[in-house]
């Protein structure tokens, strides 16, 4: 789905997981309904119909993926994961460290 909308292709995926948290419904992509063959075949016509629609999600879905998704981002959210963590953890051990026996 990210290599999709990296390369401005609208997305066309089912409501479940990661998709929803990639996928903007109506914006990036359509998002359809787990096992609901009408609403996907729907959806596959409805984009198929609309080039303009199509430029217009497939661009708004490379945003997305610069944005939100790329290698520096996942790099700088888990930088800062690393540091929260060891921030809360050296916090854990003054108060270990402060407290009687």
């Amino acid at each position: 789905v990210l290599e999709a909308m990296a390369m401005q292709l609208p997305v066309i995926a089912t409501a479940v997981g990661g998709n929803l948290e990639i996928v903007l419904d109506g914006e990036t992509g359509i998002l359809v309904p787990p096992e609901n063959s009408q609403m996907l075949a729907t959806a596959i016509i409805g984009l198929a119909n609309n080039s303009e629609l199509r430029q217009e999600m497939g661009k708004a879905g490379q945003q997305r993926v610069l944005r939100y998704f790329s290698i520096v981002q996942c790099a700088d959210v888990y930088r800062r994961l690393y540091i929260g963590l060891a921030q809360k953890r050296r916090t854990s051990i003054r108060s270990l460290v402060g407290a009687s026996p």
